[in-house]
């Protein structure tokens, strides 16, 4: 209990700070205190809350002053609907044993202020084992023992407001698993502003999306930078967005080293003028798998753009690597399409040390009239298996581009490979199995004839 509680007088020798007073009456503590105004001017997490609590639960708006690490050690901190912690335009540092929010769809934490977005670093952290006191997120911050004792984890159900000109700066960490149910917002508001960063990892659990992270940029910028990484599994049911406008589309980068599994859509777009598309890439210690959510498809696209003056940006690089399979399922679209008039075909590229399994589309087409089909590989040391209802569309008006699927085991391919074009010469598709091939779908490789050759299929196997 706060020293002034309770007692009916205050002692003689102590200064009471009335500012710390408003602070006590903003925070509900399950003391039993009764929220009040709005709170400002906090830069200490003992300001929020008493040592002794386990819990300190955030009800009101509280403003948090730049250059602040609120440290609540061990403790739970706890954001409740209509509570908030506002960064505004500062750089704070929130650490706790436990960081959890269940405001819905309210804002919970504010990093956009005056002078645009700030910094925020969340950091929900365990302690060492050696019993020394320490806290940490990962082994590499103990001096003995193993980052194994307390909670560490983080769940928020609340949203983190960033977008601004420029936007918002956002890292989440968690020694456990952490949750993310509601949007996070670190967007350019102007055309001129570039897409914010926002990285999330755990260092010793998985990490769970299921709102909206948006990273993207005004229309005359590049997009942001979406980070995802994990000790254990990572699933992304929400959106990652990372569109950019004519300085090219951003970043998403997501690394696990256990299990990816994606339902939500991936996007690195340019939107505007001739930017190029951006880049994906998910590499996993074990499987990878892209199947459709509740809306009964996803999308992972970075695709190029078209500007008013009939330039285009060129698509661009989705990577995919697993230690085990990658798979790819049915309503699934993999696009790093090349738009009109000149725009080529980006780079799709899955390498897998077990099986890559395609059921949907892989797409890097060059649209326009002038435009070149972009490259889609597919490498296994395992075997690779392209369904009946598998697409691989490389195609160019300007020019083929090139399919190679390589295994070090069997190929079968069931589905459809286009790499034609209309106005130039076919591209290139290269099926190379170690063991078994199999094929009874569609190669395409058609294109105007100009007395060169014009495209080409190779296939070879073992038997």
């Amino acid at each position: 209990m706060f020293p002034w509680a309770g007692s009916g007088k205050t002692d003689p020798n102590m200064k009471l700070d009335w500012n710390l007073l408003g602070v006590a009456s903003a925070v509900a503590l399950g003391l039993g205190l009764t929220p009040a105004a709005v709170v400002h001017a906090v830069s200490d997490a003992d300001e929020l809350c008493a040592q002794t609590a386990t819990t300190c639960e955030i009800s009101e708006v509280v403003s948090v002053d730049s250059g602040a690490v609120l440290d609540f050690g061990t403790r739970t901190l706890s954001i409740v609907g209509g509570g908030q912690l506002d960064i505004s335009s500062g750089t704070v540092t929130i650490r706790a044993g436990r960081i959890e929010a269940s405001a819905g769809n309210l804002v919970v934490f504010k990093v956009t202020g005056p002078a645009g977005g700030g910094y925020l670093t969340l950091e929900a952290r365990r302690s060492c084992s050696n019993g020394a006191g320490n806290t940490c997120l990962s082994d590499a911050d103990c001096i003995e023992g193993s980052c194994s004792d307390g909670d560490g984890e983080i769940a928020l159900s609340g949203r983190i407001a960033g977008s601004d000109d420029p936007p918002a700066s956002i890292t989440i960490q968690s020694a456990g698993d952490l949750t993310l149910s509601q949007n996070i917002g670190a967007s350019g508001t102007t055309a001129d502003s570039d897409g914010g960063i926002v990285e999330v990892e755990s260092f010793g659990g998985s990490v769970t999306i299921d709102g909206t992270v948006d990273a993207s940029s005004g229309k005359d910028s590049t997009g942001g930078d979406v980070t995802v990484v994990a000790a254990v599994d990572v699933l992304v049911n929400g959106e990652l967005n990372a569109d950019g406008g004519d300085f090219d589309g951003g970043m998403i980068e997501i690394s696990a080293d256990r299990d990816i599994l994606v339902t939500g859509d991936l996007s690195a777009d340019a939107t505007s003028g001739e930017g190029l598309g951006g880049e994906i890439s998910i590499d996993a210690g074990r499987d990878v798998v892209v199947s459709v959510g509740s809306d009964s498809q996803t999308s992972l696209t970075a695709d190029g753009h078209k500007s008013n003056d009939n330039f285009a940006g060129d698509g661009g690089q989705i990577g995919v690597v697993a230690d085990r399979d990658i798979t790819i399922g049915v309503s699934v679209s993999v696009v790093a399409d090349g738009p009109t008039p000149d725009g080529s075909g980006g780079e799709i590229e899955f390498f897998a040390v077990g099986d890559v399994v395609v059921s949907g589309l892989l797409e890097a087409r060059g649209k326009g009239k002038d435009g070149f089909g972009g490259d889609v590989e597919l490498l296994a040391q395992g075997s690779v298996f392209a369904d009946s209802t598998a697409e691989i569309d490389v195609s160019g008006k300007g020019g083929g581009g090139s399919l190679e699927i390589s295994s070090t085991a069997d190929i079968s391919f069931l589905g459809t490979a286009d790499a034609t074009a209309k106005s130039g010469l076919g591209g290139l598709i290269d099926l190379s199995a170690g063991v078994e091939g199999q094929l009874s779908g569609t190669l395409s490789v058609n294109g105007t004839p100009s007395g060169e050759d014009n495209g080409s299929i190779e296939i070879s196997a073992c038997r």
